[in-house]
């Protein structure tokens, strides 16, 4: 179980609230998106929760573990994440990106391996064809499919993943997308998602969130926003989103 508790964000003594007092949980194997405009605090929320922003206020537990309980280094390496255009380091090979972390927190060598090549095989990129290429030989799903094990490689409680197809093509997207649900459906991970388009919030997620000026104007299903919209933000967002 993962608690986000009143999450606050500001900058600055005086300055704005780029997050507002934010409440929210995801369940155990629960997916969940966070969308909204842009510069509404979905990615700084994200970020606060791996701790690469520290919050001005509120709390965040992970199965129980406060934030604060952790070393925000430590804390980071629990968490898997996976970034646009996957972060690769176009110096290393596939396999010691996937194990770089592994490596150095002085993971025994033979484990490590033995981890990546089982990783490699469940997103569909074969240890001996693609463990000794390089970022640059591969193509950018390829690329996504590396980011996506090496965020598993810690067998992580929490996935976080900012905005993981949006550099993508829309044919490579849509079956990336397929072949995500398709890994989950085995490994059952919590994971949290930002993403800019509704459409592949719903396709991807349990439930979505919609944020708006650092707040969250509602949290729900599919339906519950097509049947049920909090607000006229929120009928408007959906109108502009689905109507592209």
């Amino acid at each position: 179980m993962i608690e986000v508790n009143k999450l606050c964000k500001r900058y600055g003594n005086n300055g704005k609230l780029v997050v507002n007092n934010i409440s929210f949980s995801l369940g155990e194997s629960e997916i969940v998106s966070i969308v909204g405009p842009s510069g509404c605090g979905k990615t700084t929320t994200l970020k606060m929760i791996n701790r690469l922003i520290e919050p001005t206020s509120g709390s965040i537990n992970i199965n129980a573990q406060h934030f604060t309980d952790t070393n925000p280094v430590l804390w980071r390496r629990k968490i898997g994440y996976v970034i646009q255009k996957s972060g690769l380091l176009p110096h290393l090979t596939v396999e010691d990106n996937i194990t770089l972390i592994s490596k150095v927190d002085g993971g025994n060598g033979k484990m490590v391996k033995e981890r990546a090549r089982e990783l490699m095989d469940i997103v569909n990129l074969p240890y001996a064809t693609f463990a000794r290429r390089y970022p640059i030989e591969l193509s950018g799903g390829q690329q996504q499919r590396v980011g996506i094990a090496r965020s598993l490689m810690a067998n992580p409680p929490l996935i976080i993943m900012d905005e993981p197809f949006g550099a993508l093509d829309p044919i490579t997207k849509s079956h990336l997308h397929d072949e995500f649900l398709h890994l989950n459906e085995s490994l059952g991970k919590t994971i949290l998602i930002v993403t800019h388009d509704l459409r592949e919030a719903f396709k991807l997620s349990d439930r979505v969130i919609l944020m708006n000026n650092g707040t969250i104007e509602q949290i729900g299903k599919k339906n519950d926003f097509i049947e049920n919209p909090a607000n006229l933000f929120v009928t408007e967002f959906m109108k502009g989103q689905l109507s592209e």
